[in-house]
């Protein structure tokens, strides 16, 4: 895994050495890129299939030399993992990518699990709900608050254009309303 990490590093450099000036996507791939976001986004789906004293010895340690190298990650993991992120605080990362949605990921995190496990940290997360009513209402109620900093990532489940963009108006509106409420603003 080592130097996997080494070679992530290397060809990171490279490419964005290549991009040269314009690199303002970051940490990119499945994490939004805002000012004040740096690093690079790493998808690590050992962190689910391996246990913690396995992540902890292989995983993490490579992917902190990668936050180390860019300036801090941002990482994906499909499944269930919840057993890890509480590892992740103190080792570079600033963001997580989970599902808290079967639609999302056939096996999804429950948002009360992923609050257990990172609450307070200061880490991002960006949550992929279900488009529902009720899996918008249920993330936001389990994820949002002043302990948490929160991206709220709402699935697609209209395939018709037209139906997508009116039920997309509505459950952004219930987002904003609900993680108003949460957050006090």
């Amino acid at each position: 895994m080592a130097t996997i990490a080494d070679l992530v590093i290397a060809f990171s450099r490279e490419q964005a050495r290549h991009i040269g000036e314009e690199l303002v996507s970051r940490p990119g791939h499945v994490m939004p890129s805002l000012p004040g976001f740096r690093g690079i986004t790493l998808s690590d789906d050992n962190l689910a299939v391996s246990s913690p004293l396995i992540n902890e010895r292989f995983s993490l340690p490579c992917n902190q030399r990668i936050a180390d190298a860019f300036g801090g990650v941002a990482v994906h993991s499909c499944g269930v993992w919840d057993h890890t992120m509480r590892l992740l605080p103190g080792r570079g990362v600033m963001g997580v990518d989970c599902a808290v949605a079967p639609c999302c990921d056939p096996t999804p995190m429950t948002p009360e699990r992923v609050r257990a496990a990172l609450a307070g940290t200061g880490i991002v997360v960006k949550a992929r709900c279900g488009g529902a009513r009720e899996e918008i209402e249920h993330a936001v109620a389990a994820l949002a608050g002043p302990d948490m900093r929160l991206i709220l990532d709402i699935a697609r489940i209209e395939k018709d254009d037209a139906a997508y963009a009116r039920a997309a108006e509505g459950n952004y509106a219930l987002a904003r309303e609900k993680l108003s409420h949460a957050y006090g603003t």
